[in-house]
C-alpha cells in the first residue's frame, strides 16, 4: 500500500519563482517522487514530507497536499494521529500546494500552485486542470445569476399583468 507525492525541494521552488524565464531556466530539475504509506498517521506522513521539502520552519505548516484534480485534502485540519487511509488513498498521486501566509483556507475559487517544476508535463497539466476548473465555477455562478435575474423579471411581469387585469376588470 502506496501513495506518491510528487514535488521540488523549497529552496529551487524559490529559484523558479524569482527567475523570469521560466521554459529556459526549468528543464535541469525534475520533480522528485516519494512513496508513502497510507497507513501511517497523518501528522508523520506531515512530517516526513516537510522534512523532505527541506522547508524553512517558519513555513513548516504552510503546505497542503492535492490530487492531480486539484482537490485540495485540508490535512492540516485531521488530526494528527488521524490514519492517512481517511484521506489519501491508495496508488494515487498527490502534489504539495503552498499556501498563502495570509490565507491558510484557500477559497474554492482559488488558483492552487503546486510544488513542481514549472516547466514540467505535471505542472502544466495542474495549471490547465485549474483553468478548466475556474471555467466550469465561472459557467455556474453566471447561469445561476442569469436565472435569478429571470425568475425575477418573470415574478415581476406576473405582478404587473395580474395588476393590469384587475384595473381592467374595475
Amino acid at each position: 500500500m502506496f501513495c506518491i507525492i510528487k514535488y521540488i525541494e523549497y529552496d529551487k521552488y524559490q529559484l523558479y519563482q524569482s527567475q523570469n524565464d521560466v521554459a529556459e531556466n526549468n528543464q535541469d530539475t525534475e520533480n522528485k517522487l516519494n512513496l508513502i504509506n497510507p497507513h501511517c498517521p497523518i501528522g508523520i506522513v506531515r512530517d516526513y514530507i516537510s522534512s523532505n521539502l527541506r522547508i524553512s520552519e517558519d513555513n513548516e505548516d504552510n503546505f497542503e497536499l492535492c490530487t492531480e484534480k486539484a482537490i485540495l485534502l485540508d490535512t492540516k485540519q485531521c488530526p494528527p494521529t488521524m490514519t492517512g487511509l481517511d484521506v489519501l488513498k491508495d496508488k494515487e498521486t498527490y502534489y504539495i500546494i503552498l499556501l498563502n501566509r495570509n490565507n491558510d483556507q484557500p477559497s474554492a475559487s482559488a488558483t492552487l500552485t503546486p510544488l513542481l517544476n514549472p516547466g514540467s508535463r505535471e505542472y502544466l497539466e495542474f495549471m490547465a486542470q485549474q483553468q478548466k476548473k475556474l471555467s466550469i465555477t465561472k459557467k455556474k455562478r453566471s447561469s445561476k445569476g442569469s436565472s435569478i435575474v429571470s425568475s425575477n423579471a418573470e415574478s415581476c411581469l406576473a405582478q404587473t399583468g395580474s395588476e393590469i387585469s384587475r384595473n381592467v376588470l374595475k
